[in-house]
């Protein structure tokens, strides 16, 4: 009886453990930002065009400093098979979260500033890119990803992934290390910007988390004391 408590109770925590992560990245799938119809978009979300942007659900909305009309950092509600939004071709291109996804058009970009609150030691960064579905000959991007310490003036993270039309999201995850109470800016920013020309790649599925050490102490513990008891029982029935 007491083995099967202590195992489900090791199932419970293991459970817990596995998805107890906290995320220092807020609204990292971009479901927060606006209420948008099937398939719609909107460009900056409520920046104010060329350069400034705005911050809206935890991000900076930005667009680079550029003449050409298909610049900025775009809010897509990914739609269905009969309200597909002109980015996205929702029923191929698996891999994004929720119902919203970001177009880093031309120069466009997004960045969002936060603090170590959890501890010092190796976070997991990822996040997930794509390319523009519906116009394949708009998807060729590159995208700049970069994690920043504010607080040493360090770059703690930087990659460059391209992107090309109608691809697949592909999840990259990178081990980064934070210092408990530094601040931070992680940012993402289109490099591709030919006039004329759509090229864009989508965001998704943005986080920066490490697993809770007291959720996995708690679980290390249990399993010791199931193994215990384990060894206990078997001595017992051996004596008998």
């Amino acid at each position: 009886m007491k083995i099967a408590l202590i195992v489900a109770a090791s199932t419970g925590l293991l459970a817990a453990a596995s998805g107890a992560r906290a995320n220092l990245i807020t609204d990292g799938g971009f479901e927060t930002v606006a209420a948008l119809s099937s398939g719609a978009y909107q460009v900056e979300v409520s920046g104010s065009g060329a350069s400034t942007g705005g911050t809206v659900g935890g991000w900076l909305w930005t667009s680079g400093v550029s003449s050409d009309q298909y610049n900025g950092a775009t809010l897509v509600n990914v739609g269905d098979a009969g309200h597909g939004s002109p980015f996205i071709t929702p029923t191929t291109q698996t891999g994004f979260g929720g119902s919203y996804v970001v177009a880093l058009q031309g120069l466009g970009g997004v960045s969002q500033s936060f603090t170590d609150t959890t501890g010092s030691g190796s976070f997991n960064f990822s996040y997930a890119l794509a390319g523009r579905g519906n116009e394949t000959s708009a998807g060729n991007q590159t995208v700049n990803a970069e994690l920043f310490d504010t607080t040493t003036s360090t770059i703690v993270y930087f990659g460059a992934v391209s992107t090309t039309g109608g691809s697949l999201f592909t999840t990259y995850s990178n081990s980064v290390n934070l210092t408990l109470g530094d601040n931070y800016t992680l940012s993402f920013a289109g490099t591709t910007n030919t006039p004329g020309l759509d090229e864009a790649a989508l965001l998704d599925n943005v986080s920066v988390n490490v697993p809770e050490p007291s959720s996995l102490a708690v679980l290390g513990a249990s399993l010791g004391g199931l193994a215990l008891l384990r060894r206990r029982s078997k001595a017992s029935v051996l004596a008998t």
